[in-house]
Parts: C-alpha cells; structure tokens; sequence
C-alpha cells in the first residue's frame, strides 16, 4: 500500500497534518533538560522504609479503624495474598474452574488494591475506563467516563467480590507475617498479625509491585510535630470533604514557614468576594478542592527549596 502525506488509507478520514518546522533537536535537549531535573543520584534510596517509626504511613488504616477479633484457625484450598485486581482476577478465574474453597487476605478493609487505598480528592485512573476495568462484561457494567474516578474503580471492585462470592472467604484488615511450607502436612501454613493459623494447599502472591507507599526521606520529619498522612492514605477525619473535594476542615488553618512570613489559608485568600464567611470558596486550582490545599503546598514549596520542614507548622 502507498500512503501519501496528508491523505488517509481510509476513504473519509484524513492523517493529521503536523508542522513542518519543528526543531527536533532542540526538542529533545529540552525534555532531556526536564529528565536530569528529576535525575537523583540516591535512586530509589532516597525513600524512607516505612517501618518502625514510620510505619503508621503504611499500616494505618484511615478508611476502617482497627477492630479487634478472635483468631482465625482455618484451612483452605486456595489462600490469595491481596484483594486487589490480580487476587480479584485470580479467584474468579479458580470460581469459574471450579475451584470453590477459596480465601482472600488483604491488608485493606475492603476489596480494591491501589483503588482502595487511595482516595485523595480528585483520584482518576489515567488509563482508558473502558480498557482498564476488569469484568465489565460479566457484570454488565458501563463505567460512567473514559477515564474513571478511584471511587468508581473501587466500586466495581466491590462488585466483582459480590457478584462471585468472595466476600465470603475474605480476611480482611490482616497483614501476613509469616509464610512457610509445613512438610509433615503437606500444605503452607500462613501467620498473621491477628494471631491466625491458615493451612493452605496452594498459595497465590498477589500483592502487586507496589504494595507499600513510597515516603520522601524529608529532613526533619521524625521531628515535625505537626499531622501528617500519606497521599495514598488520605485522612478526611482531618481535612474534612471527600473524594470529591470540599476539604472544609483546612478553611482556617495556616501554613507558617517562619516568623516572618506567614501565608493564611481562608477562603478569602483565594475569593475575595467571599471574604471570611466562606462562600464562593475556590482553590487556586480552579477546584472545589478547598483552600488547605495551598497549605501543603507552602510545605512542598519549602521542602523543595531548602530540602527540610524545619521551622515549618499547620497551624490551626
């Protein structure tokens, strides 16, 4: 086939036309300029392990509050490590093979991964909805835009548990601690951090490849006294709204980088029009997402600009 510039193989439809006098090399020295910017030496050193003091980033659950239970001794034919889309996928492939004694362990409250964790305001998956989102099909389901809010994405995720049953066999709010092949019994017996004792025939990894958040080794953070969440766990008791913005819990509170210079926080700031009251707030964004925002962002600002947090606080 010859394909001519300009025209298009297919009868009504025409190539994009692209300019012709497009400095190519300068194009690439400005992205590899951008790169290097965001080059670091330390690699993937300069995160913090989420352990110890810092585990709380992690392992704390702001969508469901610890609630303690009795211990699990159970046995099971199939234990999915992970409720995310890779255990979801998993186990109804095994329901649909026939495979009925199945049990999901997730760290979570509640099916999800990645879509059940993070819930920051505005969260939208930047892959095609339609592509994306597994079992549309089975559940006969229509996600609702081409690229699909988290809330959505966590949504069907809940669907899917209920649709195939797997609810029924979740542990769910659990962390495996230890995982080893118990020889005189033929099977892996799995250690939880709620005392569990799990035998199981076949053991499936399905955590995913990023399973943990990854934190900013920020100077001076095991010593700022200030709260603190990671994006992935976002904490709406404090910032108030929900995925959907509104965060109205930051209205009043202040982001101070020093004595001198101290940037407030109100509606005000960003709307003059509604002064103190409230009404008409708009972020600097141009989003209802409220004006605290600007206040992690003096933080940011801070931090990228001197590489510490010292002397800074959110007030309320």
């Amino acid at each position: 086939m010859t394909v001519v510039a300009g025209a298009s193989p297919t009868p009504g439809y025409f190539a994009t036309k692209t300019p012709d006098d497009v400095d190519i090399a300068a194009l690439r020295e400005k992205y590899r300029a951008e790169r290097d910017k965001r080059l670091r030496a330390d690699g993937s050193t300069q995160y913090l392990e989420l352990t110890g003091d810092f585990a709380a980033y992690s392992e704390v659950d702001p969508h469901n509050p610890f609630v303690d239970r009795d211990q699990l001794s159970a046995k099971t034919d199939v234990l999915i490590l992970g409720g995310g889309f890779a255990g979801l996928l998993t186990a109804v492939a095994l329901k649909k093979a026939g495979v009925q004694d199945i049990r999901i362990i997730e760290m979570g409250g509640d099916f999800g991964g990645v879509w059940y964790w993070n819930r920051l305001p505005g969260v939208p998956c930047d892959n095609d909805s339609y592509c994306y989102i597994t079992l549309l099909e089975e559940l006969d389901y229509m996600p609702t835009k081409k690229f699909a809010d988290g809330s959505e994405i966590f949504a069907h995720c809940q669907r899917i548990g209920k649709h195939f049953g797997l609810y029924d066999g979740a542990i769910l709010s659990t962390q495996v601690r230890d995982l080893k092949r118990d020889d005189e019994i033929t099977r892996w017996r799995i250690a939880t951090n709620r005392g569990d004792d799990i035998q199981a025939r076949f053991v499936v990894m399905a955590a995913g490849t990023f399973n943990r958040p990854k934190h900013p080794g920020i100077p001076g953070l095991a010593d700022f006294t200030g709260h603190t969440f990671h994006s992935s766990r976002w904490d709406y008791g404090y910032t108030g709204g929900d995925a959907t913005g509104c965060l109205e819990k930051l209205v009043k509170k202040t982001a101070v980088p020093n004595a001198e210079f101290e940037t407030s926080c109100t509606p005000g700031y960003y709307n003059n029009e509604g002064g103190e009251g409230g009404e008409g707030i708009r972020s600097h964004l141009g989003e209802p997402y409220g004006p605290g925002f600007y206040a992690f962002g003096e933080l940011l600002a801070q931090w990228r600009a001197t590489g510490t947090m010292e002397g800074m606080e959110l007030r309320s």
